[in-house]
């Protein structure tokens, strides 16, 4: 027996790690629903379920009417502005934990390559010295605390690391870099914190700093960046996310005290996968599994981009 169709999966965008087949595995996923369209000229008489990424722009959404629920299986937000959350009626999904432990691995991957890189050794090296200082031994700061946040906490932990935590959103301390070694970015972009890495904050971190951003590049002066590593050649930084992608590389010209990846920290060979069981999950859990609104949204509690709204911006 046959149902009706009440629901239509619009999906604005692909991004390009996604791959050219990933709307034909999307929809044959999905699909599995048996209430739901996946098609992306919108039907009348059928509730939209809207599916974003971080490239898609709310202007694209005007001509939608009959929007019941937004996804956005990703980590950043800041395209979506506090003016279009706070309007809608609809609830938005964010995806924070889909890519929770690929960004926490390219962090930890960094810290690694950076601080303890095995060398070769063609011959037996009869000093068998190493020279190195364990994380355990560095002063770390951790900006942000959300869930990549507190998943490097605790990877740091483990090794005997004691990191300090800096989030506006949900402590009282002061932002205080003196003398960090290592800096981590894991919080999210918004006009309270745009370029909050600048001049002043750099120049107060140890000689030899390690900084690390797989957040959003509009949280750093890059210039300002660059400046200082060119002044502090025992510095280093990797960056994964820039003021403006993709990056120019004259931009860096002249460091060799820098790692650059193009937007990848999230990437892994599974993410399409955890990405649809994330959408399939959370579409199946409005339609069927949750008697109304408000079980669902106090099922996705955590998830609600609505519940991020702090005064006019979002954390």
């Amino acid at each position: 027996m046959s149902v009706n169709k009440s629901y239509q999966i619009i999906r604005k965008n692909v991004s390009s790690y996604q791959g050219a087949n990933f709307t034909i595995l999307e929809k044959k996923h999905l699909e599995i629903i048996p209430e739901v369209l996946y098609q992306k000229e919108p039907q009348e008489g059928l509730k939209k379920i809207i599916i974003t990424t971080s490239n898609t722009q709310v202007e694209d959404l005007k001509d939608l009417d009959d929007i019941a629920l937004l996804l956005h299986p990703n980590s950043g937000y800041d395209n979506l502005p506090i003016e279009f959350v706070k309007d809608v009626n609809f609830p938005i999904v964010v995806g924070s934990n889909i890519r929770m432990n690929s960004v926490a691995t390219y962090i930890m991957s960094a810290i690694f390559e950076h601080t303890s890189k095995i060398g070769h050794s063609p011959e037996w090296d009869n000093t068998r010295k190493w020279s190195r200082n364990l994380v355990s031994d560095r002063k770390i700061l951790i900006i942000g605390h959300g869930h990549i946040g507190k998943r490097v906490e605790l990877i740091l932990k483990t090794l005997g690391a004691s990191p300090s935590i800096y989030d506006p959103y949900k402590f009282d301390n002061k932002l205080d870099p003196t003398d960090v070694e290592i800096v981590i970015m894991a919080c999210s972009l918004n006009k309270k914190n745009e370029k909050m890495i600048d001049k002043e904050f750099l120049a107060k971190l140890a000689p030899y700093y390690l900084f690390i951003n797989a957040a959003r590049g509009g949280l750093v002066d890059q210039s300002a960046l660059v400046d200082s590593l060119l002044a502090n050649k025992r510095a280093y930084a990797y960056l994964d996310v820039f003021e403006k992608e993709p990056f120019e590389s004259k931009d860096f010209l002249g460091l060799k005290n820098i790692t650059l990846s193009s937007h990848i920290a999230g990437v892994h060979n599974s993410l399409n996968t955890n990405i649809l069981h994330f959408e399939w999950n959370v579409i199946n859990d409005f339609i069927h599994k949750c008697k109304d609104l408000e079980e669902f949204k106090s099922k996705y509690n955590d998830s609600l981009l609505q519940n991020r709204i702090r005064e006019d911006f979002l954390i």
